[in-house]
């Protein structure tokens, strides 16, 4: 909704993946600045699809699911309008989750694009206790498997909750949705 400060720079961190084989759904809550028109700008410089679909405002767990629920692919990776992706991300990803059948969903770190007008102590300290939220499992590798036993742990429980990030930093498969249900709107 209304995100042309930064749906520019998504957009070119999608078009710009080394893995081709996407569509880009876009569930716009009838924005009223130009980010659509951003959009309609992208769909001129690529051959990946590019769908732009109108949704009443209803809440971001419904516009989550009205965008899994227009996607014709395997995997669903969400990407928001104030999000970039590391051109290899979804190759990453994708051949993680194709390799590994009985993962269902994967998630990767993140890291933050912090502006130097809010670049403050707040700002610090938020990030010093967020930025890497699975520090406390202690593991070092570029692939750590999160697997049922995580929640037997002392420090599952403590803050922060969330031990994966934000829902753009995973990527899952669509069939989940049927075991699962949508998100809780």
């Amino acid at each position: 909704y209304s995100g042309e400060q930064f749906i520019a720079e998504a957009m070119e961190s999608a078009i710009a993946q080394t893995y081709s084989n996407l569509e880009i759904i876009v569930s716009d809550d009838d924005s009223k600045d130009a980010t659509l028109d951003i959009i309609k700008f992208f769909r001129g410089k690529t051959t990946i699809p590019i769908h732009i679909y109108h949704h009443d405002p209803k809440g971001i767990g419904a516009n989550w699911n009205h965008c899994i629920l227009k996607a014709n692919g395997e995997f669903i990776k969400f990407l928001f309008q104030d999000d970039v992706m590391e051109n290899d991300c979804l190759e990453k990803m994708v051949k993680l989750i194709e390799e590994n059948p009985n993962i269902g969903l994967i998630a990767s770190k993140r890291s933050f694009i912090v502006e130097e007008n809010v670049n403050n102590d707040a700002t610090n300290e938020w990030l010093e206790k967020y930025e890497d939220l699975q520090k406390e499992f202690g593991s070092t590798e570029s692939n750590y498997c999160l697997t049922r036993d995580i929640f037997s742990l002392n420090t599952f429980i403590s803050n922060p909750k969330n031990k994966i990030g934000e829902p753009s930093t995973v990527l899952f498969r669509k069939s989940l949705i049927d075991e699962i249900g949508y998100f809780n709107e």
